[in-house]
């Protein structure tokens, strides 16, 4: 009997905490359901685009004049509504006018026809997003003095909302200058904004030698816990993402590509880290619309300066803002701390794509530990015999016969790429061209051909060189390409530009790779380039850099770095030190960072003459100002696609532009020849397929089989074989192939599958001696070779919803629920009041 009883006392526990555990599931289920639902105005209300919009508006010589003046009162910082609807395309749009707004605002009217979309909001990580809105007023013309829009990143605390103190902004010079006072700044005047809280935590510690001074600023608070006036401590002019200003056009429409920075670019922000609980923390990205009045309700007018005045993170302007909750991938690569790593060793074309295989074997723990280093040293790693050395290399061309010998290497593709010239440039043309509405706009096609890359590799320009208008080998020269007659000749526009507008050179990567020497192999094939290099003048007599002739380039066929040769140097007027070629074109680190400087339209000049630093020295010069950015780098499409930088179309081998494309990197890789080596072709730069990308790359993974061990044989064995498999579908999850690649066609699949058997067929039956005593039967499951990789995802890809509002079905929550009170009821009910809070809490 006791036995019995004590059965059924553990009995009936087991099966409350099964239904408990189950009806959690659903009722986890229904509560996410019935958030998206919850009030009509969030899904399947209609987009903002279905509000007609006003007719096209241009500046008015005054504001808009409210209904009715405003009565504003201190009733502080309301929240602010949310109406949001995913569209097809993954991107979100919000309306401004919600129903939440305050009509009596002076701004209302200029307002309240907006609508912004945001082109991603899930799945992110470091990358460009697009900013688009409709139903604006046009921007003042020439300045950011009223109607333009101020765009930050803002960590997420949790409460469902954006606060003001926890938003990088406020360090950025870009049109700063532009912009009315404290616009660009955290700085608030004392009573300026009537709902603004003066004091607390926003007035500035008391300055002793003026106790009666009284200042105020909006703090930043970091998502670590610090609180400061002193925002250069996390975030400075070079580092910020904020956007001071965006135009609207006279169509009411704008545009703005915005940087999404995760918490290694911005660890004060913390987006992507892993918070308590094991949750991903996110960000906002939040749009302050600027309108005709200042946060006083004064009009542009009455300012001095003609222009509206007040910080956007001031109360008053704050709670105009529209944000977009931004959902992030972990930073986390999810490999478990102290596991043993697996060397590998590869060039920059193929960082992005391991790095995203290697990430999805974590939980399989299969670690690699990559570095990312010039092919020529990662052939000498695959067969050095120092300690540490990796036995696999991804690098672009095989080992030489001489390297070679004595080993047994195997080849297989498993990237294609490309090297790309990106550039960030917006039209910028005199008063009375044709294209005068077309500015601030961005360029997006432009032409290069192999001389003009010649003269910018080369210094051969004036403004390359410090003082380089008065040095006598260059007098003949352009002042820059945008000076250029053959530039002028493919790209007809430039003609029209302020004489003022050029670029800084072109951005160069330090270091060595055979991307570099592919790039020089494409510019001495061509004849006009080569002879131009050797010294003979063009068709307008500009001449190459002397100290570049004299390095014969041309004959140097394993060149495969940037060198800079022209260290003249140039000293200021009342600088008490001088600058050369590393001050004014340096190198960047590498091509990543080119594509991000060119995205930032920061190339990192320093010939700005700080006398009141600790000693003397020269400075950045900053970003270039929204409106005049030319810029230019050497890049790989990976990172230019990411980061939706634009990118130069290339005169081929049959005298004709392409640009990078998946069809027209696919042409290229198949025209190039064999080079002897099994498995590996050559790349060759003189294709005349007209369909042909110039630059493109093939990346092969190299493994020397015989002096790995048989474990490491079969951890290179997974992570090809899934490079072979899912790793060509392209996709932004983990273990997928980043956009920008070019997935593998099928025989170079079947090629990569076959290695990958050898692999693992040296695993379980050795041929190398250095195997016969470490028979290992380990093996990799790796696709047939009869299968070809998908280039869309086996799997739709399911983010999770903006906040947990958004979702496709709106009558998934009443299936969710039911079920959930039928079967599992007791949990459900227990945890009612608590879900119904949460759905209220997000929904405001």
């Amino acid at each position: 009997m006791n036995m019995k009883s004590a059965r059924r006392r553990s009995f009936f526990p087991a099966i409350m905490a099964l239904n408990v555990i189950v009806g959690t599931v659903f009722a986890g289920l229904a509560a996410t359901s019935a958030v998206a639902v919850e009030g009509d105005s969030v899904v399947g209300s209609p987009t903002a685009t279905e509000t007609p919009a006003p007719d096209n508006v241009t500046p008015n010589p005054e504001p808009n004049a409210p209904a009715s003046a405003p009565t504003p009162t201190r009733s502080g910082i309301q929240r602010v509504g949310r109406s949001a609807v995913v569209n097809d395309d993954g991107s979100v749009t919000i309306g401004w006018d919600d129903g939440t707004r305050d009509e009596s605002d002076p701004n209302f009217s200029l307002f309240q026809n907006l609508s912004f979309t945001l082109s991603k909001a899930e799945n992110l990580t470091y990358e460009i997003v697009n900013l688009n809105w409709e139903g604006g007023v046009q921007t003042s013309p020439g300045e950011f003095a009223y109607d333009y829009m101020q765009v930050m990143q803002c960590w997420d605390d949790g409460s469902g909302t954006a606060d003001p103190t926890h938003c990088q902004y406020g360090m950025s010079t870009n049109g700063a200058s532009q912009t009315g006072q404290n616009a660009s700044k955290r700085i608030l005047l004392e009573g300026e904004d009537y709902i603004q809280e003066y004091g607390g935590k926003f007035r500035l510690p008391t300055d002793p030698a003026n106790p009666n001074l009284r200042q105020f600023q909006v703090p930043f608070e970091s998502a670590g816990g610090e609180s400061t006036f002193e925002s250069r401590r996390f975030f400075d002019s070079a580092s910020t993402n904020e956007i001071v200003a965006a135009r609207t056009e006279g169509d009411g429409t704008g545009t703005v590509p915005f940087e999404i920075q995760t918490s290694i670019e911005a660890p004060h922000l913390g987006c992507g880290d892993t918070i308590s609980g094991g949750a991903i923390r996110n960000c906002f990205l939040v749009v302050v619309p600027r309108g005709e009045y200042s946060v006083d309700t004064s009009a542009y007018y009455d300012d001095a300066n003609g222009r509206v005045s007040g910080s956007p993170l001031s109360a008053s302007a704050w709670a105009n803002r529209v944000e977009f909750p931004l959902h992030f991938q972990s930073v986390k690569s999810g490999c478990p701390i102290g596991a043993d790593e697996e060397r590998a060793v590869g060039n920059e074309l193929s960082t992005a794509a391991f790095n995203s295989w290697q990430a999805s074997l974590c939980a399989k723990k299969v670690i690699f530990g990559f570095s990312q280093i010039g092919d020529s040293e990662a052939r000498r790693q695959l067969v050095s015999t120092v300690d540490g050395s990796s036995r696999f290399a991804l690098i672009s061309k095989p080992l030489s016969t001489a390297e070679s010998t004595g080993f047994t290497i195997k080849y297989a593709p498993i990237v294609q790429s490309a090297i790309v010239i990106a550039y960030n440039i917006e039209y910028n043309v005199r008063g009375e061209s044709s294209l005068i509405e077309q500015n601030g706009r961005p360029v997006t096609d432009l032409v290069l051909n192999q001389r003009l890359l010649a003269k910018l590799l080369t210094q051969s320009y004036q403004a390359d060189v410090a003082d380089g208008r008065n040095r006598d080998y260059l007098a003949d020269n352009p002042r820059d390409i945008a000076h250029d007659p053959e530039f002028l000749a493919l790209n007809p526009e430039f003609e029209e530009f302020q004489d003022g507008a050029g670029p800084t050179g072109i951005l160069e990567p330090i270091g060595n790779s055979d991307a570099i020497n592919q790039l020089w192999q494409w510019v001495v094939a061509n004849d006009d380039a080569k002879n131009f290099l050797n010294g003979t003048a063009d068709p307008w007599g500009m001449v190459v850099n002397k100290y570049y002739r004299d390095l014969a380039i041309p004959a140097d066929t394993g060149i495969d770095s940037f060198p800079k040769a022209d260290l003249s140097t140039y000293t200021a007027p009342d600088a008490g030190a001088a600058y050369g070629t590393f001050e004014l074109r340096p190198y960047v680190a590498d091509m990543y960072d080119a594509a991000v400087r060119t995205r930032r339209a920061d190339p990192g000049t320093k010939i700005v003459w700080d006398q009141s630093r600790t000693p003397p020295s020269f400075v950045a010069a900053g970003a270039q100002l929204p409106g005049s950015r030319f810029i230019l780098s050497v890049t790989d499409i990976d990172t230019a696609t990411r980061l939706k930088l634009p990118m130069a179309r290339l005169i081929n081998g049959s005298d004709v532009a392409v640009g990078p494309t998946s069809d027209s990197i696919t042409a290229a890789i198949a025209a190039f020849t064999e080079s002897g080596t099994p498995g590996v072709l050559s790349f060759n730069p003189t294709i005349e397929d007209e369909a042909a990308y110039p630059l493109a790359s093939v990346t092969y993974a190299a493994v020397n089989v015989c002096d790995a061990s048989t474990t490491q044989l079969t951890k290179y064995a997974k992570i090809l074989g899934l490079a072979a498999a899912s790793g060509q579908t392209t996709g932004s999850e983990r273990g997928q192939l980043p956009e920008g690649y070019v997935p593998l066609n099928s025989e170079q699949s079947k090629s990569l599958g076959s290695l990958v058997k050898s692999l693992n067929a040296e695993v379980s039956s050795p041929v190398c001696a250095s195997h016969s005593t470490t028979n290992s039967t380990t093996s990799t499951t790796v696709p047939t070779e009869t299968s070809t990789p998908s280039t869309t995802p086996e799997t739709p890809a399911t983010g999770t919803a903006l906040s947990g509002e958004l979702t496709p079905d709106p009558n998934s929550a009443m299936k969710y629920a039911l079920l959930s009170a039928l079967c599992f009821g007791v949990p459900f009910i227990a945890g009612g009041r608590a879900l119904v809070r949460k759905a209220n809490s997000i929904n405001g």
